[in-house]
């Protein structure tokens, strides 16, 4: 269940996160790392959800062994998480981008307001 729920983890952005460091830097260079570190993230969530899906596949031969249900639907879970994760992770990093090149109002992304945001508005 940890899994499937992980991509609605980042869109509420209760995943972990440590933003000491990012709360403290110059608007444009905080956007600018919010750009690499979404861009670390879609490659690190895209390559386990590549790899969940490859494990699922070769998993569907084994079975549980009261149950004699296949692994694969055990497997399936992290494969959907990570999809779902990787993909709003892909579409926030597409809008910071547009957002840092915009004038103007930036684009919402999926995610909802960081915390460093809420603090700078206070």
């Amino acid at each position: 269940v940890t899994y499937v729920a992980s991509g609605q983890f980042y869109r509420i952005n209760a995943h972990i996160r440590i933003d000491f460091i990012l709360s403290h830097l110059p608007p444009k260079v905080r956007e600018v790392m919010e750009i690499m570190i979404s861009a670390i993230n879609v490659t690190v969530t895209g390559y386990v959800a590549f790899l969940a899906w490859k494990l699922m596949s070769k998993s569907f031969v084994r079975t549980l062994n009261i149950t004699h249900v296949p692994y694969a639907y055990m497997h399936l879970a992290i494969g959907i998480g990570f999809t779902v994760m990787t993909l709003y992770i892909f579409f926030d990093l597409i809008v910071q981008i547009i957002n840092l090149f915009r004038k103007g109002e930036p684009l919402p992304t999926c995610k909802y307001v960081p915390a460093w945001k809420v603090r700078e508005e206070e």
